[in-house]
């Protein structure tokens, strides 16, 4: 019995050690990865500081970049392309992120409204 206990505290310890971990990951960490939309002709990658854009055409092959900005104590990104755009990224859990993309003079761009993205190699609906 008093093994039974033991094994129990140590088991109900560790899940706690676990999800305060989880819950310490910065925006920065749960962004990191490859993401996109089954059917959709646009991905993109996160890669600490920078953003990568790809299409379907060619998917290796970055067709547009941009730097990332991390605001403190906030719980979304900022990323500024090199043509212009403005994306912003707010993490949805392990494996899904939304965007919103702006157009240079700050206006919602009506080709790319708001957006859930998937990490590659999840189960996308």
């Amino acid at each position: 019995m008093r093994r039974r206990l033991l094994l129990t505290a140590v088991l109900a310890s560790l899940t706690v050690s676990a999800l305060a971990q989880e819950q310490k990951k910065t925006v920065r960490d749960r962004l990191q990865g490859r993401w996109g939309r089954t059917n959709h002709p646009h991905s993109f990658e996160v890669r600490g500081l920078k953003w990568f854009h790809y299409t379907a055409n060619y998917p290796f092959k970055p067709t547009e970049t941009g730097d990332i900005e991390y605001p403190p104590e906030k719980d979304y990104a900022i990323v500024k392309t090199a043509k212009g755009y403005v994306w912003w990224l707010f993490p949805a859990g392990d494996n899904a992120l939304a965007a919103e993309v702006f157009n240079a003079d700050g206006s919602i761009d009506d080709n790319a409204d708001g957006r859930v993205f998937y990490r590659d190699g999840t189960r996308i609906p």
